[in-house]
């Protein structure tokens, strides 16, 4: 996702993630002795670790984008859908327009997984119930000239204050 933001035409956009995907970074010229201190090691490349609570990191990208005016890539994963603050954030772009894309990066969760299935919601019928753009391509079948196009399409409507949901099923 990373390198292939930097292939398409646009300018550097913000990208709000957790500590995980801060490596991001350093597909921007970023250092791995900058990464060390995450408070500092990022900022001016752009890629900013809001807060590992991806509920929250939604709506800093919301408020970021409406102070900065600038577009914001916000990666989440499916967990983020059940949480009170990511539909919160959806709410808020009805109510405050912003250039926000949500990345949803979705993997399989096996019946042996520790865990529960993340969330009970279709994103396409969230996406509807808040008037955002929805978008989702596979990585299995994923060409990374459909992932560009997606990308400049989600970047030109983000540009009109149109958000978008980008789901990104891993399985």
């Amino acid at each position: 996702l990373f390198s292939t933001l930097k292939k398409v035409p646009f300018s550097n956009p913000w990208i709000f993630t957790g500590q995980r995907a801060l490596a991001g970074a350093l597909l921007r010229g970023c250092s791995p002795e900058r990464l060390i201190d995450s408070r500092v090691g990022a900022k001016p490349y752009k890629i900013l670790p809001s807060s590992e609570h991806a509920g929250h990191r939604a709506l800093h990208a919301v408020g970021f984008s409406k102070v900065s005016n600038e577009v914001v890539f916000c990666i989440l994963g499916q967990a983020a859908l059940a949480n009170g603050s990511f539909l919160s954030a959806c709410n808020l772009l009805q109510l405050q327009p912003s250039k926000v894309v949500f990345v949803v990066i979705e993997q399989e969760i096996s019946d042996e997984a520790p865990v529960a299935k993340q969330s009970i919601y279709n994103m396409s019928k969230m996406a509807e119930l808040f008037s955002l753009n929805y978008f989702e391509i596979s990585a299995k079948e994923m060409k990374e000239e459909e992932l560009e196009d997606i990308l400049l399409k989600v970047w030109k409507d983000a540009l009109e204050d149109k958000s978008s949901i980008f789901r990104i099923c891993l399985h």
